[in-house]
């Protein structure tokens, strides 16, 4: 009985899956575009080793990926500043009001 519920759930949940907008959106050249794409670039789980990619397991194969570009810490640095002098910064407090959003007069006005 209760691998009839789980398989049941299976289904139903997989059916749902499927069925979902996610899917429902690509067309059959887009999936065609992104598997030759997965393809290319070894992005593709082989099953093997924890499941790891091919691009993984061969390295030497495919081009390496180039990591995206982060934010300099100078530029992280005068973010915080300008959410500071803003008042931006989250509080946590209130449903996770801003410092302008609990003492509005503190900080200048918004546009």
């Amino acid at each position: 009985m209760n691998k009839k519920l789980r398989t049941s759930t299976l289904v139903l949940a997989a059916g749902l899956l499927v069925g979902s907008s996610a899917f429902a959106q690509l067309t059959r050249e887009q999936v065609i575009a992104d598997l030759i794409q997965a393809q290319r670039t070894g992005n593709i789980a082989t099953g093997i080793d924890g499941n790891k990619k091919l691009n993984e397991l061969v390295p030497p194969r495919y081009a390496s990926q180039q990591a995206a570009q982060g934010k300099t810490r100078a530029q992280v640095r005068a973010e915080l500043i300008e959410a500071q002098r803003t008042g931006d910064i989250p509080t946590g407090l209130d449903g996770n009001k801003t410092m302008r959003e609990l003492d509005p007069g503190r900080y200048p006005r918004q546009n």
